[in-house]
């Protein structure tokens, strides 16, 4: 052990630093490519300080700083700085499969793949702005009804992607959608 948090670690060929910091109630240690000298323990006693400080502010991104670390995986399914919208959909809608019924499910499948994915697919889930939104929305030539029905998943998903810290904000917040009148049937001549 060299330093809080950061100690030699020796590998099969060559020795290299490692960072031990607690990220979400789990341990975690990081190996750095760097040789154990008096500079490079500095910078990764740095390094780890920013670590912590970017925990304490609750903008750390593990995706970030270890892009090739299998803990990555585990606290962002897949690289949260990577995922663009449909990708996010399409993991949304397979972790709903068992909960929502079999009707639920068709629907969800038919709003993001007929709707979703080609208006909005391709842009960066950390760059999604409710300005984008509102202008995909507009060019759509469907019932008030089926916007409203499409809007669902992508709510859902940008609401979990926000609560996980995919996102810093969820732009469906600013997004309302008006109350669709129902006309009662009148099936009587006076």
């Amino acid at each position: 052990r060299v330093g809080n948090g950061v100690s030699v670690y020796e590998g099969k060929r060559k020795k290299a630093l490692r960072i031990n910091f607690t990220f979400k109630g789990v341990l975690c240690r990081e190996t750095l490519s760097l040789q154990p000298t008096p500079k490079n323990i500095k910078f990764a006693t740095n390094y780890l300080g920013s670590i912590h400080d970017e925990i304490s502010r609750e903008n750390f991104d593990y995706a970030a700083h270890f892009p090739k670390s299998k803990r990555a995986l585990l606290f962002c399914g897949v690289s949260s700085t990577s995922r663009n919208v449909g990708e996010a959909l399409d993991v949304y809608l397979n972790g709903r499969k068992p909960d929502i019924e079999a009707s639920t499910y068709r629907d969800y499948a038919s709003a993001i793949n007929c709707h979703l994915k080609d208006g909005l697919g391709n842009i960066q889930l950390k760059d999604l702005s409710t300005e984008q939104i509102r202008i995909w929305k507009a060019t759509l030539v469907i019932s008030k009804k089926r916007i409203a029905n499409i809007l669902v998943p992508l709510r859902c998903m940008l609401q979990d992607a926000f609560e996980e810290g995919h996102i810093k904000r969820n732009p469906m917040d600013r997004i309302k959608i008006k109350k669709i009148e129902v006309r009662q049937p009148e099936p009587f001549l006076p």
